[in-house]
């Protein structure tokens, strides 16, 4: 509840003077919480856009990672193909290529954990701005 007007003035210019303090001080507080608003919301959308770029990254890297295990893949189905009987080092070919494989769906799970981190980043920025 505001403070009541000055009780040792009584005159109508008085409580319009207070009155318009009043206002000035709230307009002054209302000026102060835009401002830290605006910059918190900066500072999420820095952190939110600094997750989408590092999103892209993880992805590329996925996308490097599948097709490097795809051309794995094809290298030991080729040199099944050709072999009569298992070695040593087609089983390590095996296990590269699906080593390969699972490398590319950790970094594609952990893009899509950065680029659902940077949607929530991007929601408080947004919360953040209604006063």
């Amino acid at each position: 509840r505001p403070p009541s007007p000055p009780r040792t003035r009584v005159g109508t210019f008085a409580v319009r003077t207070w009155q318009m303090q009043e206002k000035r001080e709230t307009e002054q507080e209302l000026e102060a919480r835009v401002e830290a608003a605006v910059s918190i919301a900066e500072r999420l959308w820095k952190e939110a856009l600094e997750a989408r770029q590092l999103a892209d990254e993880m992805s590329s890297q996925a996308q490097e990672a599948a097709e490097l295990s795809q051309a794995r893949s094809e290298e030991v189905q080729s040199n099944m193909e050709k072999m009569e009987t298992l070695s040593l080092k087609f089983l390590a070919q095996s296990s590269s290529a699906i080593n390969s494989s699972v490398d590319a769906a950790v970094l594609l799970n952990e893009a899509a954990e950065e680029s659902s981190r940077a949607d929530k980043l991007e929601a408080e920025a947004e919360e953040a701005l209604r006063l």
